[in-house]
């Protein structure tokens, strides 16, 4: 009748995914396998700290493997189930179980159980040269490392008996050495004789510190093997060398030489790698595979880019759509397209290190390049979930690395999600009648890719960001914009990257031409990273999170992408919600985690680092840095921080230096930040060495604390800090800068602290910090205290001992005796007496030392070892 009409419109439907029998079916072997090898680990656990632990979380994996049984309704997926959990524990048992009869492990443990031994062993060399630079962080130089594996045949321990296993050969080079000369003199598949003191590896000694006992028996390591000098690695041609040994050393001396010539290529267009040039640092990561270059592995790691550096599934990704297109531009190859490109891809590989990253990206690579060449229908999922499984099997501790849990967790992310979210986008528009074609202008086509860049970046950093949290205890704010910033540049690096080796390959001259082009976007990525860097916040350490946490974040973020995009707002209301439980969760967990409990009044947490001093003291909410250094590594850089983290402190900002030895100190400016150093207590000698000496250690400390803006503050004899339900008196050293020139050593001016309660109840418990004072400072403390006592006592001087210190250790009559010190003082016989009527500990016998003064008036001591 006259009725108006009006036209049909279509909206584009809301996909979702519905996983396959096959994907299913994957995904049940690969939690059924991962279940297994928690197993696993759980049964070659011998050390009782870790057991409980590991039988905790044995006891978790068999209930989630109980539930799994009674979901699965049909047989055939419980046989498969249960197939792969006992391949899970049967594989952890066969790679990561007890050494062979005829490892070299044997021989060394029957030689000393704790102590380097003599050792003469012959092999072949089973991996490149390469040259280790080592940070001064002392007065005592450090020479450079040439590093090399050899796979042992021969050992004078046992000449008579079959010797097996790798050593990792470390030879301190001369200081003026020729590089290419030191790297060239070995080869993969050379047959040499080394001789040098033998290492075996161990439990770690801190908490935080990474246990590589079972990855190195994974691997095949058994030692280490530190070589004075090259003069003791000699030929050894007459050794007789395994017939399989032998063809595998051959396969890798070829690959060693492709990627030696790519090196030497990198070498003479672009510098060395000791150039200390970040954009060229950036080319070979991303060409060769090389990341030498730590400070710029440092601050991608900052701004949360640290994943563009490593060559990694993303990068293979790129030059497999590069190759394709240079292989669909010849014509059209139907199914041999992805045999061509993996094959490309293949060549590629050969050229990298075969890092971890880089294997499990290729293994990916292939196995999804397999299926489409196969040229049947496959479920992507499937592929990857199956990938998964054979990676564990081959290497089972895998299930506990961060890189392997990012790289096929985020590609799962990518393959299920951004199709999802791509389409939800797409159903906001509104086609017109149907049949009536949708024209899409170029501004509107550059503003769809610019969104679906953006947002599956923050996709990929929601899921990603529980997981670096667990392992690395880091929180990338500004990880987003940093990644959609320089990821496109590093596209361009990379493909450019890819073309100047071809190009190389063929003519050097063509390949410097590309090479002097790529330069520019690798400066301006490097330009755009420090940028994000500068930024105030830009990252945020955190502390230890929950496994339970992160796994119902990382599930939440899927469910969170795949749906948030609804437009009904009840659906946003409840995820929302889900936001808010996550968060809460997180905020209990930080405040539980970071807090002493209610019955510990004081908690001295007395690091392992060798010759040097490291106590984290905290009471309450208080907590204090009492030194920070050592003459054999920089504990600043991950020691600290991740044994903080690890023994639920957060954040640390007073640090008192007791006196101007940089064994005591040459850790604290690497780990300020990471710490949140806001304050330093120093004395007047401190201050006093570093302005007669400008040009000293002590010097530049107090510069780079200023620069950081870190408040310098003096301390000495009568001052009272207060720190949680306890205090610190100041016993030493007099604050008369008159009086204390009168000590000829740095060390008779240490601090000494008297730490005691004010709570009533248990006053007279006292500790007592020493420092490193010495005789005069000893006999000038107990002549002005002669009434002077302490329940635990930090050894004077790492437990340097003479007659007064024997005799000040027996006024002070403490219970507990803590000793910080290196191997060489732990055999100290004159100090047997004195042990007999007190517990005492040393770091490098016990590892970390705990001790706690609880509020009922006791002592508790726990141990690393």
């Amino acid at each position: 009748m006259g009725g108006t009409s009006s036209a049909t419109h279509t909206v584009i439907p809301l996909p979702e995914w519905i996983p396959t029998g096959a994907a299913r079916r994957a995904c049940i072997a690969l939690a059924c396998l991962v279940t297994g090898i928690l197993v696993g680990r759980a049964l070659l656990s011998s050390d009782a700290a870790e057991h409980s632990l590991l039988a905790s979380s044995g006891l978790w994996t068999g209930a989630i493997f109980g539930v799994l049984v009674a979901v699965l309704a049909i047989r055939r997926a419980f046989v498969l189930a249960l197939a792969m959990m006992l391949v899970g524990v049967l594989m952890m048992v066969v790679r990561v179980g007890p050494w062979p009869d005829h490892s070299v492990v044997h021989q060394l443990s029957a030689a000393s159980s704790d102590r380097a031994v003599l050792v003469d062993i012959g092999g072949v060399v089973s991996s490149a040269a390469r040259i280790e630079h080592r940070k001064d962080i002392s007065l005592m130089p450090r020479p450079d490392v040439l590093v090399f594996d050899l796979r042992i045949v021969h050992s004078a321990l046992a000449p008579e008996q079959k010797t097996s296993g790798t050593a990792r050969i470390r030879v301190d080079l001369p200081e003026n050495y020729d590089a290419q000369d030191a790297i060239g003199g070995i080869a993969i598949g050379d047959r040499v004789r080394v001789m040098g003191r033998a290492t075996q590896y161990k439990k770690p000694l801190n908490p935080g510190e990474r246990d590589t006992t079972l990855l190195r028996r994974q691997a095949g390591l058994a030692c280490t093997v530190s070589v004075p000098n090259m003069d003791l690695v000699t030929s050894a041609e007459h050794l007789e060398v395994p017939m399989l040994l032998h063809a595998l050393t051959t396969l890798k001396s070829g690959r060693s030489i492709l990627q030696r010539r790519a090196s030497r290529w990198m070498d003479n267009t672009f510098g060395s790698d000791d150039d200390d040039n970040a954009a060229n640092a950036l080319l070979r990561a991303l060409v060769l595979g090389k990341r030498d270059n730590q400070e710029s592995q440092e601050i991608f790691a900052r701004t949360g880019v640290a994943h563009l550096l490593a060559i990694s599934g993303f990068h293979l990704a790129v030059l497999a759509w590069l190759m394709r297109l240079c292989v669909r531009l010849t014509g059209d190859w139907g199914r041999f397209e992805p045999v061509f490109v993996g094959a490309m891809v293949l060549v590629y590989v050969a050229l990298v290190p075969a890092n971890p990253p880089i294997v499990r990206a290729a293994t990916l690579v292939f196995a999804l390049m397999g299926a489409e060449a196969l040229g049947r229908r496959y479920d992507p999922v499937a592929v990857l979930a199956w990938t998964a499984c054979g990676m564990l099997i081959c290497k089972p501790m895998d299930a506990f690395n961060m890189g392997f849990h990012l790289t096929f967790v985020l590609v799962g992310a990518l393959l299920v999600l951004t199709p999802m979210i791509a389409a939800r986008f797409e159903a906001n528009v509104i086609v017109g009648k149907p049949g009536e074609a949708h024209r899409t202008t170029r501004v509107q086509w550059i503003w769809a890719q610019s969104r679906d860049l953006f947002v599956t970046n923050v996709m990929c950093w929601l899921i990603a960001t529980p997981i670096v949290m667990y392992h690395a205890g880091l929180l990338s704010v500004i990880g987003v914009v940093a990644t959609i910033l320089v990821g496109p540049v590093v596209v361009v690096v990379l493909m450019l990257g890819a073309v100047m080796l071809c190009a190389a390959a063929i003519s050097h001259a063509l390949g410097t031409l590309i090479g002097s082009v790529v330069v520019v976007p690798a400066e301006l990525a490097v330009l755009i990273v420090r940028w994000c860097d500068s930024i105030p916040g830009s990252s945020v350490r955190v502390p230890a999170v929950s496994i339970a946490w992160v796994v119902a974040a990382v599930v939440y973020g899927f469910f969170w992408c795949g749906r948030v995009f609804r437009y009904h707002w009840r659906s946003r209301i409840v995820f929302a919600i889900g936001c808010v439980v996550l968060l809460g969760w997180l905020a209990v967990e930080i405040r539980f985690a970071t807090h002493l409990s209610s019955q510990t009044a004081l908690r001295v947490d007395t690091l392992a680092v060798g010759d040097g001093t490291c106590h984290i003291l905290r009471s309450d909410r208080d907590a204090l840095l009492w030194d920070c250094g050592s003459l054999g590594l920089d504990i600043g850089v991950r020691l600290v921080p991740n044994a903080l983290r690890a023994v639920g402190g957060w954040r640390v900002p007073t640090a008192i230096l007791t006196h101007p030895n940089i064994d005591h100190y040459n850790g604290l400016v690497s780990a300020a930040n990471d710490i949140g150093l806001r304050r330093v207590l120093v004395t007047q000698r401190f201050l006093d060495t570093a302005s007669t000496r400008p040009h000293g250690a002590a010097a530049d400390l107090l510069r780079d604390l200023e620069i950081m803006n870190i408040e310098i503050l003096t301390i000495g004899k009568g001052d009272v800090i207060p720190f949680g339900s306890m205090q610190l008196r100041v016993l030493w050293p007099p604050k008369d800068p008159v009086e204390v020139r009168r000590f000829a050593f740095d060390n008779d001016t240490s601090v000494v602290a008297l730490i005691e309660s004010t709570d009533e109840q248990f006053a007279t418990r006292r500790m007592l910090m020493t420092g490193d004072i010495q005789r005069s400072a000893m006999i000038a403390i107990m002549t002005e205290y002669p009434e002077l006592q302490a329940d635990m006592l930090e050894l004077p001087h790492h437990g340097s001992y003479s007659d007064v210190s024997h005799e000040f250790v027996g006024m002070l009559s403490p219970a507990i005796v803590v000793q910080s010190t290196g191997v060489q003082r732990l055999d100290e016989t004159r100090w047997d007496r004195a042990k007999q009527t007190r517990q005492w500990y040393a770091t490098p016998d016990t590892g970390a030392i705990t001790t706690e003064l609880l509020r009922d008036g006791t002592w508790r001591v726990r141990t690393m070892r």
